[in-house]
């Protein structure tokens, strides 16, 4: 797999940072996390590049924010001061296609109350080359930052 240069040590220095200055080991943090030992040694090296749903289950551990971990793996975007002065102004950007779509379905956004600032945030994530999520990928992915509490 390949790995992102610029996110991936980064994200793997962080961890290890955080589970050494919390006290733990490998084998600890996969006792409370469920997240392999084996997987998270490979992870703070840059060799893996861990999922949401895995930082979501280190986060407690770690005793950070699950948007904290989301932001350094680049699976979220990070709130760039040009970002928030452009909230600010309420200057929109450029919605993909399937998140337009979304957008423009009244009885979706309606029935799950999506706000500006769930579309702002997704809009901004980085998708892999050639990735073009649907309406329906683009809501799962709102929901489930509301289930992390991202």
């Amino acid at each position: 797999m390949k790995k992102e240069p610029d996110v991936m040590p980064n994200l793997g220095s962080l961890l290890r940072e955080l589970r050494e200055r919390r006290g733990l080991s490998l084998r600890q943090v996969y006792l409370k996390s469920g997240v392999s030992n084996s997987y998270l040694s490979q992870v703070e090296t840059g060799q893996k590049i861990p999922s949401a749903r895995v930082l979501s289950k280190l986060a407690p551990v770690y005793r950070v924010e699950v948007t904290t971990l989301l932001e350094e793996a680049g699976l979220m975007p990070k709130k760039t001061d040009e970002l928030k002065a452009a909230e600010k102004r309420g200057k929109h950007i450029k919605l993909p296609p399937g998140l337009k779509e979304l957008t423009e379905d009244e009885v979706i956004m309606e029935h799950f109350k999506i706000s500006s600032f769930e579309i702002t945030r997704v809009a901004e994530f980085n998708f892999k080359r050639g990735a073009r999520p649907g309406k329906m990928e683009f809501l799962l992915l709102i929901l489930f930052l509301r289930q992390i509490k991202a």
